[in-house]
């Protein structure tokens, strides 16, 4: 972004992992407090109690520096941000990149963003008629300019980790261990494929973020399925690629995702992904040319096309090749700071 032009300033509301991916990058950001800290699993009422007791903390910020437009990121924030921004007649940039879900306010507070930047047809098409004039669509950038991780390099660690032969394939899942993201069909597609190719020498990954109480049911599937010798929880790692590149394929079960981070990720790894047929990854995936799409929620599919891949690598060397030409060329950064870049200048034009 020009800094001639624009002088970007992150505010976050407290420390956490972001802030390591700020200082990486070489970006300053400002940690504003508030009275009511807010946690993203609020219900609406609890909300409202939020944007009432912050509104003050945020309507000064607004009124102390001198900004041009305000970008807001998600809809947590929008709840916070969004009334004290339109009362101080600042112009609103909303990102949206979750699913919409009807609620008392969510709807009244959509009517104040100039603009909507949806990451995907998918997550665009779930938004009420009314505010379909403001939507574009423009997908998530992804930084390419460090290229693809040695995957031999990365994946001979992670053999050494595991403690497998160097044959053994590896299909990994990156989703934080949540309904959504279906690691229980992923655990069904591994017992699955085993029945499939009883010869086929595998590991099962689950690289997130645990949350309970479904991780202890991920646990207790694995045990009923006779999946503990081959599968492993690996937690949070941070940053993803070097994992991506040591898997063979990635598997990504999860139904209704507005946008599909670790498919991208992986097709820029040289990764071949393994995809339910739903929400945002039909966009990302063309089937049979830059990845496979299968059925949701079903684990013989999962399971068929798994097996096939894990015995055929000309196959996975095909699609892996396609898939990182297609992902530089769609999902670019200068692309996507050029376009933002532009909305800033629209909306502060017609605000002024």
């Amino acid at each position: 972004m020009d800094r001639a032009e624009f002088r970007p300033e992150v505010v976050l509301h407290q420390e956490g992992p972001f802030c390591d991916v700020l200082h990486s990058s070489g970006l300053s950001y400002r940690v504003l407090r508030l009275p009511f800290p807010v946690l993203t699993r609020f219900r609406e009422h609890r909300m409202a109690m939020a944007m009432a007791a912050n509104a003050s903390t945020i309507n000064g910020y607004l009124r102390a520096n001198r900004f041009g437009l305000v970008h807001i990121q998600d809809t947590t924030t929008l709840y916070l941000w969004g009334l004290p921004s339109h009362l101080r007649k600042l112009p609103i940039l909303l990102h949206w990149r979750t699913n919409y879900h009807t609620k008392l306010i969510l709807p009244t507070l959509l009517r104040l963003p100039e603009r909507i930047i949806c990451v995907s047809k998918f997550a665009a098409r779930g938004l009420p008629t009314r505010y379909q004039h403001k939507v574009e669509v423009l997908t998530n950038p992804f930084d390419q300019a460090a290229g693809p991780s040695r995957r031999s390099e990365a994946r001979s660690r992670l053999i050494d980790e595991l403690g497998c032969s160097p044959d053994t394939v590896l299909l990994g899942l990156f989703a934080n261990i949540a309904a959504r993201k279906r690691p229980l069909i992923f655990l069904e597609a591994l017992a699955e494929s085993r029945k499939q190719a009883p010869g086929l020498k595998f590991m099962g990954l689950m690289f997130g973020q645990p949350i309970m109480p479904l991780t202890e049911t991920v646990e207790q599937h694995i045990a009923q399925l006779g999946l503990e010798d081959v599968v492993r929880l690996m937690g949070f790692r941070y940053p993803p690629e070097e994992w991506i590149a040591a898997c063979d394929i990635v598997v990504a079960p999860a139904i209704n995702e507005p946008f599909g981070r670790s498919t991208v990720e992986a097709m820029l790894q040289g990764t071949v992904v393994v995809a339910a047929d739903s929400g945002a990854n039909p966009e990302i995936i063309e089937s049979g040319v830059t990845g496979i799409l299968v059925e949701p929620d079903n684990p013989i599919a999962f399971a068929r096309e798994i097996a096939r891949l894990a015995s055929d690598r000309s196959e996975r060397a095909r699609l892996a090749e396609q898939a990182l030409k297609s992902a530089h060329k769609r999902f670019s950064v200068d692309a996507h700071v050029r376009r933002v870049t532009q909305l800033y200048e629209e909306i502060s034009d017609r605000r002024s």
